[in-house]
């Protein structure tokens, strides 16, 4: 269910070294480059991209949760450079039972520094403020934050 009441732009998030911000086209390269790690794809129910095409289908699909006022998906990019490392995102609304999920994934260079864990604080406080889901749900974000200090 989509969401009609929330901002229409997307708010940046500092969390230290780090910005969570939109993501942007020239994002792509990075966003292959990362995504297809097989150790990174692990962990993620996707398939990994093959090529740049593949790539940019699942970017875009992402990226445009926003305008499809289903979520939001951001990029996590390094503040010296803007380069972005990994994304963390809000998605598959559901206004009826206010949930929604939260989803993410980091470069295999970015892991076990504490950025996911940061970064899931910043999304999940917004995810409770901008689509008023249920503060229930914080045991869940728990494990996603222990999940992303001891693995990621």
């Amino acid at each position: 269910m989509q969401n009609t009441n929330f901002i229409k732009t997307m708010p940046v998030f500092d969390i230290g070294e780090f910005v969570i911000r939109e993501e942007h086209d020239d994002d792509l390269a990075n966003y292959f480059e990362y995504y297809s790690n097989p150790e990174v794809n692990q962990h993620i129910l996707c398939a990994i991209p093959q090529n740049i095409e593949e790539a940019r289908h699942d970017f875009y699909y992402w990226k445009n949760t926003f305008k499809r006022g289903d979520g939001a998906y951001f990029a996590i990019a390094r503040k010296d450079n803007n380069k972005m490392v990994g994304s963390i995102g809000l998605t598959g609304f559901n206004s009826y039972h206010k949930r929604i999920e939260v989803s993410y994934d980091l470069s295999r260079d970015y892991w076990k520094k504490g950025i996911m864990s940061k970064a899931l604080r910043k999304i999940c406080d917004y995810g409770f403020y901008e689509f008023k889901v249920f503060k229930s749900n914080q045991q869940n974000i728990g494990l996603c934050i222990f999940f992303a200090r001891h693995c990621i």
